[in-house]
């Protein structure tokens, strides 16, 4: 049996697997940062860049560093450091951790960024700082984000987050609007 064969086969059965459903609805992380820098975060975690989650509540960071690791899927398991909530005594050692990580760090008033003052400032030059706050992120030099890769998926997923508008029934109806403008006619 040639050596890369059995591997070759469990790769195409990760491949032809159904996808399982996901513990945690994504929506929050969408909301908080668009389709597009969502997909930016998710690429950086695909090719293992450090990547930081800064909120002023503490809420949007675990909800958004597990909607992150759901996204990656039961086949491509975060085995990095992972600390959705870090301790504010560890957050300089663990932001200059030389391998990949997934932290969050609360933030006062992380909207207010730059400055160089700002949480972002403890990050290292080849980190990825999420702010959860306004929904910008700070990207290190290189950094390729978005590439051609990604068009087909941002676009799937673009048009499932953003249902059509409402067709009329059968009697009619196109919704409030229509509604709400013909009322408004009769008086």
């Amino acid at each position: 049996e040639w050596e890369g064969e059995g591997e070759a086969a469990e790769v195409a059965a990760l491949l032809r697997a159904p996808a399982a459903p996901l513990d945690l609805d994504p929506i929050f992380l969408f909301d908080r940062l668009g389709l597009a820098n969502a997909l930016r975060v998710l690429a950086a975690l695909l090719t293992e860049t450090k990547v930081a989650l800064f909120a002023s509540a503490l809420t949007p960071l675990t909800l958004c560093a597990e909607a992150l690791r759901a996204l990656l899927g039961p086949h491509l398991p975060w085995c990095h450091v992972y600390a959705p909530l870090l301790p504010r005594a560890l957050e300089a050692q663990v932001a200059q951790c030389p391998t990949p990580y997934l932290i969050g760090v609360a933030a006062p008033m992380a909207a207010s960024g730059g400055g160089g003052g700002g949480p972002e400032a403890l990050l290292p030059a080849d980190a990825l700082g999420v702010n959860l706050d306004d929904g910008t992120l700070s990207a290190p030099e290189g950094f390729v984000g978005l590439n051609e890769l990604f068009r087909d998926l941002y676009l799937e997923l673009a048009s499932l987050l953003r249902p059509p508008p409402p067709q009329p029934d059968a009697l009619g109806w196109e919704g409030p609007a229509a509604a709400a403008a013909a009322a408004a006619r009769r008086g």
